[in-house]
């Protein structure tokens, strides 16, 4: 049933799809210097984020290009458990600004919506006359005639491609689900949904407890993420 855009909506309940390896997709590099105390360093992983030019809703009912975004916007998203649509704080900007190269998915609907996300980006999509929730896929694996998640309910994808582009972004909400260009999607890509959303969560409690000065310490949990990374690798 088509939906709105306000908070107080809602959309089908997503379901992640289980099965996947532990951080699928993420490469570990890391320098050991004897001696010489470092911080840990990051995992580096495949880009899996959107465009620059791509826009999020703010509160104000208002879009704003997600390179711009802040930490402390309030911007809507969807909860995944009950799959209301709610504006909540960002809590974490994972890239800084950036000119990365990269190559992007184009999704377009029948409604004239299109997003541009990489490959490895994941998003509610699926058969359009599928009984329940959409489950959440790469980018690269949904095709035309499959059905995504909108702010107006599921719309047909009409056409796939790709296109060049430099700048990869994502945000880190409240919330686990973003709306990007009127599009329901996730904020991350090539990993584990459950693995990915353990790691955020620090995030968003530290935001919750330090509200936008988490920008002076947001470094902090990102040996948690290279240790979790190390992990899967071993796997």
């Amino acid at each position: 049933m088509p939906v709105s855009n306000q908070p107080g909506t809602t959309v089908s309940a997503v379901t992640v799809t289980p099965g996947r390896r532990l951080l699928a997709g993420v490469n570990v590099a890391y320098t050991v210097t004897i001696g010489t105390p470092s911080p840990v360093p990051m995992p580096t992983m495949s880009p899996a984020c959107f465009a620059a030019t791509e826009r999020v809703t703010l509160d104000d009912g208002a879009t704003k290009a997600i390179s711009d975004v802040a930490v402390g916007d309030r911007i809507l998203t969807v909860n995944a458990h009950t799959g209301a649509f709610v504006y909540s704080d960002v809590a974490y900007l994972p890239h800084g600004k950036n000119t990365d190269k990269a190559v992007f998915t184009v999704l377009a609907t029948e409604a004239g919506r299109d997003v541009k996300m990489t490959a490895n980006h994941m998003l509610p999509a699926g058969a359009c006359d599928a009984a329940g929730s959409l489950p959440v896929v790469a980018a690269s694996t949904v095709s035309a005639d499959d059905c995504v998640q909108t702010v107006s309910g599921r719309e047909r994808v009409v056409s796939v491609g790709t296109v060049a582009g430099e700048g990869i972004y994502t945000v880190i909400a409240m919330e686990e689900l973003l709306v990007v260009n009127g599009i329901v999607a996730t904020p991350y890509g090539g990993v584990n949904p459950a693995l990915a959303n353990v790691y955020y969560n620090l995030h968003r409690l530290m935001y919750s407890v330090a509200g936008k000065a988490l920008l002076a310490v947001q470094g902090a949990t990102e040996g948690v993420w290279a240790a979790l990374a190390l992990l899967a690798a071993s796997r």
